[in-house]
């Protein structure tokens, strides 16, 4: 019977631990957990119109690139911080050194981004953003 109490016990208080632990983790001003776009409960966010009137304004087929009919979509990497910031920029799927360079700067020198969301607090997250080069006739 005493087993039975303690184990009843055991199984009725684990959760409520859990559940302690990761609100405390949730409220440290100062985590510094990258979290993926896909399990936050708010994704950051930069309106397409932002997106469209910097990539108009910042982007640029390198010369030697467009003038070699070089074409394709860099995939970049990225972190929203919570301030809403971009850092480590990474190229995860290149084309050609000189897109891939243009793709990471273009990205890097995005305007701020509304940070994401999870359980209500602001987290890092990160990000993937294809930067298509296409030559035009």
């Amino acid at each position: 019977m005493r087993r039975l109490s303690f184990i009843l016990l055991l199984i009725l208080t684990l959760p409520q631990l859990s559940v302690a632990q990761q609100t405390n983790k949730e409220v440290m001003p100062n985590d510094t957990t990258i979290y993926s776009m896909y399990i936050v409960d708010q994704q950051a966010r930069l309106s397409s119109e932002k997106l469209n009137k910097h990539l108009q304004a910042n982007l640029q087929y390198p010369k030697d690139a467009y003038q070699k009919g070089v074409e394709g979509t860099v995939y970049v990497r990225f972190v929203v911080e919570k301030d809403g910031s971009i850092t480590n920029v990474k190229v995860r799927k290149g084309v050609d050194p000189e897109l891939d360079a243009e793709a990471i700067k273009v990205v890097s020198t995005m305007p701020k981004w509304e940070p994401g969301k999870n359980k209500g607090i602001i987290v890092r997250t990160r990000h993937e953003y294809p930067v298509k080069f296409k030559k035009l006739n």
